[in-house]
């Protein structure tokens, strides 16, 4: 991990409350400071990459209790942004994120790029993501006001997974599964009957 260089009524949803948290001072030790951390996100067909990219963002600043608040982008967004729709709707993968057990609040309905005055009122004092940072539609960086601002916590990418990647997989063995019944349907065609 390393620090590099949306309207007033938003809507949240929490799983802190759902989770016993121990009361302060109960184990005798100082308490933990405990900060409010951000990560904005897709959250698209819900994969390996993204629940690592969670965990490393809770586990950011050590020492620290860290409060972890997932953003999730609009369809809308997205599909302006990516060129295409999400295959899951909003409202699916704001469950999705509320169910990871490392996200504490869920921020649905937000731009694709992240403005500062939107960590500020959501008081995080840090956005976190992958370093693969992404850019929005008009080539800006998705990040750059928290970057510029000294606000952006970098964690490791997971190779070799994404949701692009998945779709294709997913695209593929269907394919692969039509061309087989195909096959399956034209030998049984041909086949004598009995």
């Amino acid at each position: 991990t390393h620090l590099c260089g949306a309207p007033s009524s938003l809507a949240t949803t929490s799983a802190a409350a759902e989770r016993p948290r121990s009361p302060a001072g109960s184990s005798g030790k100082r308490p933990r400071i405990r900060r409010r951390v951000f990560f904005l996100g897709c959250f698209d067909l819900m994969h390996a990459g993204h629940y690592n990219a969670l965990r490393q963002a809770k586990a950011v600043l050590p020492g620290e209790d860290v409060e972890l608040v997932a953003g999730i982008i609009t369809d809308e967004a997205i599909e302006r942004t990516k060129g295409a729709p999400t295959v899951l709707k909003m409202q699916e993968r704001v469950e999705l994120a509320r169910a990871c057990r490392w996200v504490d609040e869920v921020i649905p309905d937000l731009p694709y790029a992240l403005p500062l005055s939107l960590l500020d009122e959501l008081r995080c004092e840090y956005t976190v993501h992958g370093d693969d940072l992404p850019k929005t539609f008009d080539g800006m960086g998705l990040l750059d006001e928290a970057n510029a601002a000294g606000r952006l916590l970098i964690v490791k990418r997971t190779e070799g997974t994404s949701t692009t990647m998945l779709i294709g997989r997913l695209l593929s063995a269907s394919k692969e599964h039509l061309l087989s019944l195909r096959e399956e349907d034209r030998s049984l065609a041909t086949s004598p009957h009995l």
